[in-house]
């Protein structure tokens, strides 16, 4: 009695056991199919989105090279402010136009302007060397940004940024203040070398782009010329057989849609129907020749481009290079 019910109990607990690793199986195989439509609808979103952020990465580089070339700062000084424009609501094409503005007024202090050579002497910031030449504008902005995030905000302050960085330069304020407090720990993530890289990948592509329209225009012109020819065609012996033809339909109805007729209308009719049937034996025969025109024109059109379609063509894009 004992054995039996031992017996019993291993069984099962054996049955048991192979459902619950049958469920698991299951239920593994349903979670490795979840997972493989998952992953094959992401990947190809992610690649896109990788895709998008590198071109938007390579125009911000290009864009951070024109304002290099403008301003007269570093691309690396100028992706610094980036990042601190993110984080204190400034845009980079602010703190660009604040740098030009601070260049001229270097130039007119040089020349003894009162209104900008007063901001400077206030700051404690010399726009000259030891030589008397004019600093360049990244180390003059530098200190100007230090001297400004050591004043206390208010009207003084407000003044000094007017003078040297013009109307934008309230705007300014926020950036610069944090500038002071973080620019020397940030590390530029677009360097020079990238955004002239940047701007040579672009320029590749529009050149790429140009070539490429050409070559369509090329190939589909005489298509284009041929099938406006065939068109012009068709409307002009629709439009000189339009009375014929519209006095063809008339009596073609007539005959379909009138009730029995006196023997001597239904002879009248039924020529009307003879001369509209050939009519349009006429027409047809004369679109056909149109058509025939217009086709063996544009075998003649494709005859005189192969020439230039069989000549291998071959695009060269430089190869973008980086460090």
């Amino acid at each position: 009695m004992s054995l039996g019910l031992s017996t019993a109990s291993f069984t099962k607990s054996m049955n048991d056991a192979k459902n619950l690793t049958f469920g698991s199986a299951k239920e593994m195989e349903r979670s490795l199919k979840i997972i493989g439509t998952a992953a094959a609808t992401a990947f190809p979103a992610a690649a896109a989105a990788a895709g998008l952020l590198a071109k938007q990465t390579i125009d911000l580089a290009q864009r951070l090279g024109e304002m290099a070339q403008q301003t007269g700062a570093s691309v690396e000084f100028l992706d610094k402010l980036r990042q601190i424009g993110n984080r204190s609501g400034v845009e980079i094409e602010g703190f660009a136009k604040g740098l030009t503005f601070l260049a001229r007024a270097m130039v007119e202090a040089a020349a003894g302007a009162r209104q900008p050579l007063e901001a400077f002497r206030a700051l404690g910031v010399s726009f000259v060397d030891a030589n008397g030449r004019l600093r360049p504008v990244e180390a003059t902005a530098r200190d100007v940004i230090k001297a400004l995030g050591d004043m206390a905000d208010g009207a003084a302050k407000a003044d000094i940024m007017k003078r040297l960085f013009g109307k934008a330069g309230a705007e300014l304020t926020a950036g610069f203040n944090e500038a002071a407090k973080s620019i020397d720990g940030l590390n530029a993530k677009i360097t020079t070398d990238f955004a002239k890289a940047s701007q040579q990948f672009n320029a590749h592509l529009v050149d790429l782009k140009t070539n490429l329209g050409g070559l369509v225009a090329v190939v589909s012109g005489p298509v284009v010329t041929a099938f406006n020819e065939a068109f012009v065609a068709a409307e002009h012996f629709f439009r000189s057989n339009e009375t014929r033809a519209r006095e063809a339909a008339t009596k073609v109805l007539a005959t379909l849609y009138a009730p029995p007729l006196p023997p001597v209308q239904a002879a009248m009719f039924a020529a009307g129907e003879a001369t509209a049937n050939r009519l349009k034996a006429e027409a047809m025969l004369t679109s056909m020749e149109a058509l025939a025109a217009a086709q063996k024109k544009l075998q003649d059109k494709f005859r005189t481009q192969w020439c230039f379609l069989a000549r291998p063509v071959s695009i060269t894009v430089p190869m973008l290079k980086t460090r």
